[in-house]
């Protein structure tokens, strides 16, 4: 494919973009990068939040990227072709593909406390992270809580953990989530945590809304959600280990509670 509407990177620029790999910067900005083929054509099929692709014209083109390519003409997308060392210099993976393209940060609703939710109490690992928004998404969860305390939502392993997750899920808010909890308990919510030593998922029966609750890998529950808990809930396990992730035990649990 000829690739058109391309353009020089200026030196600025390039400062510019590589300004955004800092959380500070990204969100005075309001702009990430996004990194690799899949995930860059995952955002392109959502609103147009991509507004530019840096790329290396000297590689082979693949189906995806000229996927890519089909879509950034048709939104009219600016194309900057640049040698690998700058791509690298502004990715933060090796296995960026030579592509990488910058983002607007997605527009959120207001919290739908119509709808079930999932929070997420002091979650650090940005793998674990992006899969819980992932899963989320699979499972039709448009209602994100985080504490204020996790792990940054546009950490470049978060994004790439979720894949584009970020721009489906109609809300995610950082809340003060003792606070957000205890306006949800009075609009009769099942406020549920996830902890090994509560009812086994399997014997419960839900009938009105939910929230759930994932904690913190290595300390499980904070102190301060622990009082707004009306369930503790685990999933059985027949093996010896002692516990699931928080990614692996947050999905099981919503797909259970999805059924």
């Amino acid at each position: 494919m000829v690739l058109k509407l391309t353009f020089k990177l200026s030196n600025e620029k390039i400062k510019y973009y590589f300004s955004l790999k800092r959380k500070k910067n990204r969100l005075n900005e309001k702009k990430i990068i996004l990194e690799g083929e899949r995930l860059i054509y995952q955002v392109l099929q959502t609103k147009n939040y991509i507004d530019t692709i840096i790329l290396n014209e000297a590689d082979k083109l693949s189906k995806t990227r000229n996927e890519i390519l089909k879509l950034a003409k048709t939104k009219s997308i600016p194309l900057f072709i640049v040698d690998t060392n700058i791509i690298d210099k502004l990715s933060s993976t090796k296995n960026n593909q030579s592509i990488i393209a910058i983002s607007n940060l997605p527009s959120y609703d207001k919290t739908n406390y119509k709808d079930n939710i999932l929070a997420l109490d002091r979650i650090s690992d940005p793998g674990n992270f992006g899969t819980l928004l992932r899963s989320a998404e699979w499972f039709g969860i448009n209602n994100i809580l985080l504490s204020e305390n996790c792990v940054d939502q546009y950490n470049h392993k978060v994004i790439r953990s979720a894949m584009g997750s970020q721009f489906n899920i109609k809300s995610i808010k950082i809340v003060n989530l003792d606070y957000e909890l205890n306006k949800i308990k009075k609009l009769n919510y099942s406020i549920l945590g996830a902890d090994k030593i509560g009812e086994s998922i399997s014997n419960i029966n839900f009938n009105k809304k939910w929230i759930l609750i994932i904690g913190n890998e290595a300390n499980g529950l904070s102190d301060a959600v622990k009082p707004y808990i009306t369930d503790l809930i685990s999933i059985p396990g027949k093996g010896n280990i002692e516990s699931l992730n928080a990614a692996i035990a947050g999905s099981i649990l919503l797909n259970e509670l999805s059924k």
